[in-house]
């Protein structure tokens, strides 16, 4: 699926480089890219099996770690929500519902395109044990759960546009804010859960202590802070496993937050321009509630016929794409300059002079991003 996939591996790369850029290597990303697509289709396979997975039995499939917190959570009588990512065999997690020995509830997302995969999709989750609340009857039937002391699981990404924009790995994405608005409103108990696969191709849910909602009289402060705090967790176990989750939707679509990379080719005139063109585009996004972080990074070639070989490079690299990839700047470059041009994922790359021309096509086409070139890009064509 890696290799068919061509879209959707982008998307992922892209999420990747934008969370792990500062901290793995790019062939660190690229082997947790490929393993996202493994699990992906792992996890699909699992769900064709759950009928099988039923008669051998629940829990010889997957163990559920942390019972005593569902129980902690139920003594209260005021129902538990499970704050969830799309991590793991998701669909497994309904699982819980037999496994707990609770009722169990899973709000499903309609599939308006595809009206049968919904369909078969809502009978496995009844087959796992849960019952399902229809997107539409969503709020009256979850109040009605929890009143009844029951279980909800709630997902915390893809926040879309309705969502509160967190800080999520150094960038804003959005959130939903569901679970956390509920558990303030109500004092439900609020369970971060995880669902992990295990070498063997057995499966574990974590279900971890209730959060501390703190609250005070902001309430629109507190659902942002207290969002932040659960997403903390997150990033904790996706550091350690982040082949684990769903990174095939854009996550920083909705970010409140634009990168912003300039290259300085060590000629003031040139940095000045390029740091002007930086200002008119910050002031341009700030209008559409856009915050721009912005970094620096002067290019060094390793030596001025590194730099000439460079460019007839890229001039052939126009016509073939194979040639626009990461490892072109490893030979070019110095190994310092390589490793911070890697390092940051921008949304926008800003260049002046026909030295830098190259090095920001080359870099748009790895990120795929928005290139803003300054003056004459030497032999490239104008239209890049």
């Amino acid at each position: 699926m890696h290799c068919f996939m061509g879209r959707k591996r982008v998307v992922v790369e892209a999420n990747l480089r934008t969370a792990f850029a500062d901290q793995r290597s790019l062939e660190d990303i690229r082997r947790i890219s490929r393993d996202v697509f493994k699990n992906f289709t792992s996890s699909f396979m699992d769900l064709l099996y759950l009928p099988k997975i039923k008669v051998l039995g629940f829990e010889k499939i997957v163990t559920l770690e942390g019972r005593e917190n569902i129980d902690a959570a139920l003594a209260k009588g005021k129902g538990c929500i499970f704050l969830a990512i799309h991590s793991g065999s998701w669909e497994l997690a309904s699982l819980v519902g037999s496994m707990s020995e609770h009722p169990y509830n899973v709000v499903a997302n309609d599939q308006p395109k595809a009206p049968k995969l919904n369909e078969f999709l809502n009978d496995y989750r009844r087959l796992a044990g849960a019952k399902v609340i229809p997107a539409g009857t969503a709020t009256r039937d979850i109040l009605r759960a929890l009143q009844a002391n029951e279980i909800v699981s709630l997902v915390l990404d893809q926040g879309g546009k309705g969502g509160v924009a967190v800080e999520f790995f150094g960038k804003t994405a959005s959130m939903s804010t569901g679970a956390i608005r509920l558990g303030l409103k109500y004092q439900t108990p609020v369970c971060p859960v995880w669902m992990e696969r295990q070498p063997s191709g057995l499966h574990v849910l974590k279900v971890f202590p209730a959060l501390k909602l703190e609250s005070t009289d902001d309430w629109e402060k507190d659902v942002r802070d207290n969002i932040q705090r659960a997403v903390r967790i997150v990033e904790g176990l996706l550091r350690a496993n982040p082949s684990e989750a769903m990174w095939f939707y854009k996550i920083y679509k909705y970010t409140t937050q634009a990168d912003v990379l300039i290259l300085d080719d060590g000629k003031m005139g040139h940095l000045r321009q390029s740091q002007a063109v930086e200002e008119s585009l910050r002031a341009a996004l700030s209008k559409i509630n856009k915050k721009v972080r912005l970094k620096t990074l002067e290019v060094v070639f390793k030596s001025r016929w590194h730099q000439k070989l460079f460019a007839v490079y890229c001039w052939k690299a126009q016509f073939f794409s194979f040639l626009r990839k990461e490892e072109a700047l490893k030979v070019f470059v110095k190994d310092s300059c390589y490793k911070n041009l890697l390092s940051f994922k921008p949304d926008y790359i800003i260049s002046c002079g026909s030295q830098m021309a190259g090095i920001s096509f080359i870099l748009s086409k790895i990120w795929s991003v928005h290139p803003i070139h300054i003056l004459k890009p030497g032999i490239l064509f104008y239209r890049w």
